[in-house]
């Protein structure tokens, strides 16, 4: 059985993890003031909750429900872009431990973005040492390569 996603499966989520205190780190930045294997799990924290996000998941499904209904109100003249900053953090053995945003304002997609982020472990615990909270900007908009439906 196919699902259709509507706009969801025309958007892309560009996924910038910011760690606490330190400047953006984006995944072609070659120089930054944090550790290397911080900005390694800052990179990894952010493609996971993009696949998360991606995902067929029920939650996943809420939250691009959500995103489709915001994608058709928006004006034919602006730009849809969506971005949210999650504050993150994440235990010893890589569990999601509390996520922290803004609300989108609406209770449905808030409960399902925070549900979704925090529902699965990160495939490798943090490094010891690295300051939490992580912060991760989720930049979702159009992705210019995906056919018109």
């Amino acid at each position: 059985m196919m699902t259709n996603l509507g706009y969801w499966r025309r958007l892309g989520a560009a996924v910038i993890a910011m760690l606490s205190g330190l400047p953006a780190v984006q995944s072609y930045a070659a120089t930054t003031d944090a550790p290397a294997a911080w900005v390694a799990y800052a990179q990894l924290v952010g493609q996971t909750f993009q696949t998360w996000i991606e995902s067929d998941d029920a939650d996943a499904g809420r939250f691009q429900q959500y995103l489709d209904a915001r994608m058709a109100a928006a004006h034919a003249d602006s730009s849809p872009v969506s971005t949210i900053l999650i504050q993150t953090w994440i235990g010893p053995d890589g569990r999601v431990t509390d996520v922290r945003f803004d609300s989108l304002g609406n209770a449905d997609a808030d409960s399902a973005l925070r549900t979704l982020l925090t529902a699965h472990p990160i495939s490798n615990p943090p490094p010891r040492d690295m300051r939490q909270p992580l912060r991760v900007r989720l930049s979702i908009r159009p992705n210019p390569d995906a056919p018109n439906s």
